[in-house]
């Protein structure tokens, strides 16, 4: 009966310790926009939901800076299917303490980064969603595997079928 009342209060409570894991990891790790702006190449993006983005392929986003903290995506990419092109601009700010928001309220945070800025790792605090983004078109493995170990960690389900690597 013990085990059980405590697996309960566990389960109860998961949500929120993981959610402070990801908060925790977050506050340390501020942004340099000048340092951060530029291309990424999308190595994996992670959903935990079917999105139609899982059809696409070659993911790139530009990010442009504007002055106080904020700053646009440029994101391109191709589908999968017939190779036509998907395009989108999306105005950005900077909120410090490594989250940037999006329109609508949209969040993400800055779980991961490269001191040098060649890798960053983004994710949301609902863990629905993760990106890993390199400068080049390929991360070498153990830096990818080892974002991937840290994303488990934080409690996002990284072994779905969102996941996508190396579009």
């Amino acid at each position: 009966m013990k085990r059980l009342i405590f697996t309960l209060i566990m389960a109860a409570l998961m949500p929120a310790l993981v959610s402070a894991q990801v908060q925790k990891a977050t506050q340390t790790i501020n942004l340099d926009l000048n340092k951060f702006a530029g291309k990424w190449y999308e190595i994996v993006y992670l959903q935990d939901e079917n999105v139609d983005e899982d059809n696409l392929t070659g993911v790139t986003v530009t990010y442009v800076l504007k002055g106080n903290n904020k700053f646009y995506e440029d994101f391109s990419a191709q589908k999968k299917k017939n190779g036509k092109p998907v395009t989108a601009t999306t105005n950005l700010t900077y909120q410090g303490k490594g989250v940037i928001k999006a329109p609508g309220g949209f969040k993400c945070q800055v779980l991961a980064l490269d001191p040098n800025y060649e890798y960053i790792m983004l994710g949301t605090a609902d863990l629905k969603y993760v990106w890993i983004l390199s400068r080049t078109e390929n991360l070498d493995i153990a830096v990818y595997s080892n974002l991937l170990d840290q994303a488990a960690a934080m409690g996002f389900a990284v072994e779905q079928p969102g996941l996508t690597a190396g579009r």
